[in-house]
């Protein structure tokens, strides 16, 4: 992903070229950001409240789906025109998922030391 369309980078570095992970980030790197509170968009990928915001502007779309046996799969999914990413959707275990929401949160907190505590609370809170 080129840093020409992401506003603020948080983004912790992957492979691209082995793991499907960009649309996961690219939907991170919108919903971790310094003008929102830090879980402001987190309930829509965490927990199962149909209100909880799970996507924006420029176009992603984040949410979970629990499986037959309990556990939770989760998607994100991007506008391709707005992302360039090919393929622009991708399906993840939790563990993946709170993997890097975690790192990008430990970004965030390299970035804006002041939000610790918010920080904090939001690992704890989805037990990142």
């Amino acid at each position: 992903m080129s840093g020409k369309n992401r506003p603020y980078k948080i983004l912790p570095s992957v492979n691209m070229e082995t793991e499907n992970i960009a649309p996961l980030l690219w939907c991170l790197d919108f919903a971790i950001v310094p003008h929102y509170p830090v879980d402001y968009f987190l309930p829509g990928i965490f927990t199962d409240d149909e209100n909880a915001l799970g996507g924006g502007d420029p176009g992603w779309v984040w949410h979970r789906e629990k499986q037959s046996d309990g556990t939770y799969r989760y998607y994100a999914w991007t506008v391709e025109d707005t992302s360039y990413l090919d393929p622009c959707e991708g399906e993840y275990d939790e563990a993946t998922v709170k993997y890097h929401v975690r790192r990008a949160l430990e970004n965030f907190r390299q970035a804006h030391p002041e939000r610790n505590a918010e920080v904090d609370e939001v690992i704890a809170k989805y037990a990142l």
